[in-house]
């Protein structure tokens, strides 16, 4: 049997819990993306999501390091849409999206000393309590995984884009 990595124990753990889900594609055209009206009220897009419209891109931002349970998952491109919140890595052909739903808490943190750079932290609901106490393999359990992958850091390449990609989580339905 192979010996899995910290990292992978800490991804098949968020996965089964459906804290996120891991992509191989994305299912937007990052060359020609549909962007919701900025005036559009968010009463309006809730409504529209539940009349089975297609997901609209809130904003698109490149080069933004993911950072999950404490592992750097690269540079990459955030995709903040009306259902989920998407982060793919095109040179791993990888990707991650997660539900508006599992980001209970987001804020900016300026202090670097805090993280080793200015970054927006985001806060994951896991479901971990109550939840079934699954090995997760060699390495300890699924919760104490899981509990590693609760928070998500998400570090722009320029300081400028933390505010609004901040206002984009804001208006994420």
């Amino acid at each position: 049997m192979t010996k899995r990595t910290r990292e992978e124990l800490v991804e098949e753990a968020a996965v089964r819990a459906g804290l996120y889900e891991p992509l191989t594609q994305l299912p937007f055209d990052l060359d020609a993306p549909t962007f919701v009206d900025a005036d559009t009220p968010l009463d309006d897009l809730r409504a529209d999501l539940e009349t089975g419209q297609p997901e609209l891109v809130i904003s698109l931002d490149r080069a933004v390091e993911l950072h999950i349970g404490g592992a750097n998952r690269g540079s990459g491109v955030l995709v903040v849409g009306t259902r989920r919140v998407y982060w793919w890595n095109d040179a791993l052909s990888k990707g991650f999206s997660f539900d508006h739903k599992r980001i209970i808490m987001h804020a900016i943190v300026s202090d670097a000393t805090q993280f080793g750079a200015p970054c927006i932290y985001c806060q994951l609901d896991t479901g971990a309590a109550g939840g079934d106490e699954e090995e997760a393999g060699e390495e300890g359990s699924a919760d104490r995984s899981l509990s590693d992958s609760s928070d998500m850091r998400l570090v722009p390449k320029s300081e400028d884009q933390r505010t609004p990609l901040r206002s984009s989580l804001l208006r994420s339905v």
